[in-house]
């Protein structure tokens, strides 16, 4: 097993997507002591991978209520071995701007997670971009070629169900909470270009900053 996907893990898109794209019995869902992810390493040349997974809005509020100090104490001193820790934060920054928290407040909690508790922090804009990442942590720990670690990206991408591949064209637009609020706003790819800025603004988690990204990338000429 490689692996590990704690039961309580609630994210249904980013199991799924482990099993698309890898050998299902290398993936199983077990009860873990802390942490999301356990990616088990079978070589002695790397350790196993302890891997925490929050989402922005989820970091700011176990931040405000101290669970992500005892989260990753839990990791330090629930497990036997000497595992390698990583905590994975998913999201846009934009978007915590609707909780009026400065980029200065996440990038201070960011530096003193890796002070205290050595941890280092990795981005993921999406679910998918969160597949990935532990996709290519089990294709490195594991041995496997590196010309499969290479094609990680591009194979998870092929692998999309038909809405999961609406979704990815576009979250180079915007977070995946807000690609989603569109496409339930307007149903379908060609009605968001059509959209004007107003109606972009009617969008949850839509702003005036962002309908103004999203209105600028949909009706400028490509250039290179």
């Amino acid at each position: 097993m490689s692996i590990w996907v704690d039961v309580h893990e609630k994210n249904k898109k980013i199991l799924e997507g482990l099993e698309r794209n890898m050998q299902s019995d290398r993936v199983e869902k077990k009860p873990l002591p802390a942490g999301d992810y356990l990616i088990i390493s079978s070589t002695e040349k790397h350790r196993s991978l302890l891997l925490e997974r929050k989402s922005l809005d989820d970091l700011m509020g176990s931040v405000a209520d101290n669970r992500i100090w005892e989260q990753l104490t839990k990791m330090d001193s629930k497990y036997d071995k000497e595992l390698d820790k990583v905590l994975l934060l998913e999201g846009e920054y934009y978007q915590m701007e609707h909780r009026n928290w400065e980029d200065s407040s996440v990038a201070g909690i960011v530096q003193a997670i890796f002070n205290k508790y050595e941890v280092p922090v990795y981005h993921a804009r999406n679910e998918t971009w969160t597949v990935n990442w532990l996709v290519n942590w089990e294709s490195m720990l594991n041995g496997d070629d590196e010309e499969d670690k290479i094609n990680a990206k591009r194979t998870s991408a092929v692998n999309l169900s038909k809405d999961e591949a609406i979704e990815y064209v576009l979250e180079g637009l915007a977070g995946a909470k807000t690609v989603r609020n569109l496409l339930e706003k307007f149903g379908s790819i060609d009605r968001i270009v059509m959209a004007s800025k107003t109606d972009l603004q009617e969008v949850e988690l839509v702003g005036e900053k962002t309908a103004d990204k999203i209105y600028s990338i949909l009706h400028s000429n490509y250039e290179k």
